[in-house]
């Protein structure tokens, strides 16, 4: 989180013509602390929740567009990054809720949806508290190449289906694809069984369905984590994402193999007994990682 901050604290290069970057760094560094313990911590969630809101009163961080933009986008990259702990949605929107009449004051509808691009539930959210519109510009860019490789086309076609006519086979909006939308995770009962770390459930399911092990995962439109978005994963790269110790080993029991390109799936689960299989098998991150 430290590094993505500093990141965009240096890239806003005409903040550093208006402001005293080490007063700066010391009020965004305040924040971003009450930020990750409202995020990571149940306990006492209120209190939390009210320290990190007093905190950007006190900075009067809307009342300088500058350092408001500089605090969505340190929002952003923590949505964007951070792993999905328990309330972590809820948390976020709790927090886009308080900056939601700011917000929409202070940038355009474009900005808001430019900030958040990259976050597809986040998005859907703005979209339901009305704080971005789908208009044409934003349609041709969630049709560009790009946003169909992460099937934003079909997780957004009950919003963007008045842009694009027949331009796109019909999709049937049910019960389930609002539900998954809002999940925004892949909805096959597989991938379920792993991000619970059901272990039996699983060996179950592999042996009834003589299941291959080394099969990918097929990308579903309802997932939103950016890691997983725009590629095909191994069911290893898929555990390893979330931490399934369990299911983990059992892999490795029925050969499969640790590679350095699992990694950042490994650091993004933020569980110490995944990343250390990897320290012992002396396996170093890729250097794109």
């Amino acid at each position: 989180i430290e590094e993505l901050f500093l990141r965009n604290l240096f890239f806003e290069h005409f903040i550093t013509k208006t402001m005293n970057i080490p007063e700066l760094f010391k009020k965004m560094k305040s924040i971003q602390i009450n930020l990750i313990n409202f995020i990571e911590n149940d306990d006492d969630m209120e209190e939390k929740y009210q320290n990190l809101t007093g905190k950007i009163k006190d900075e009067q961080i809307f009342k300088d567009r500058d350092k408001f933009k500089l605090f969505i986008q340190l929002l952003s990259n923590v949505i964007k990054n951070h792993n999905r702990v328990n309330n972590f949605l809820a948390k976020i929107q709790k927090i886009l809720i308080f900056i939601k009449d700011e917000i929409k004051q202070t940038f355009s509808n474009y900005e808001i949806f430019d900030f958040f691009k990259n976050n597809k539930i986040i998005l859907l959210f703005l979209i339901k508290e009305n704080i971005i519109t789908i208009d044409k510009r934003i349609v041709d860019i969630i049709t560009t190449d790009k946003f169909k490789l992460r099937k934003y086309p079909e997780y957004f076609y009950k919003e963007i289906k008045p842009f694009i006519g027949n331009d796109m086979n019909e999709i049937i909006v049910s019960d389930d694809y609002e539900n998954n939308r809002k999940k925004g995770e892949n909805e096959n009962y597989l991938c379920q069984l792993i991000r619970e770390d059901s272990i039996d459930q699983f060996i179950t399911y592999v042996n009834r369905n003589d299941l291959y092990l080394q099969k990918q995962i097929k990308m579903s439109i309802y997932e939103t984590n950016s890691l997983m978005m725009h590629k095909q994963l191994t069911l290893l790269d898929y555990t390893f994402f979330y931490g399934s110790l369990q299911i983990v080993k059992y892999l490795l029991s029925r050969g499969e193999k640790l590679t350095e390109s699992l990694w950042i799936f490994a650091i993004h689960s933020d569980n110490a007994e995944i990343i250390q299989l990897l320290e012992d098998e002396s396996l170093s991150p890729k250097n794109d990682e």
